[in-house]
C-alpha cells in the first residue's frame, strides 16, 4: 500500500493510539516529530527497519500524509 492509502492512514492512527495508551499523549504535532526522528536518527531507523528494510521511511511518509 502507498503511504497515503486508507490502510496506511488507519495504521498511523492505530500507532498514535498505542503511543498514547502506553507512553504519553501523542498529538499530531508529536507524531510528525516522531516521523522526522524515524528517518533522521539511525537508532530509530535501525530498530523500526527490523520489521523490514524501508519501514521507517514508509512510516514517516505515512505519518506526514496522515497529518497534513
Amino acid at each position: 500500500a502507498a503511504p497515503d492509502s486508507p490502510e496506511a492512514q488507519a495504521l498511523v492512527r492505530r500507532w498514535q493510539v498505542v503511543i498514547t495508551r502506553n507512553f504519553y499523549d501523542c498529538t499530531d504535532e508529536i507524531l510528525v516529530g516522531l516521523a522526522s526522528m524515524y528517518e533522521a536518527d539511525e537508532r530509530f531507523q535501525k530498530s523500526i527497519d527490523k520489521a523490514g528494510e524501508g519501514t521507517a521511511t514508509f512510516m514517516a511518509a505515512a505519518i506526514r500524509a496522515c497529518v497534513r
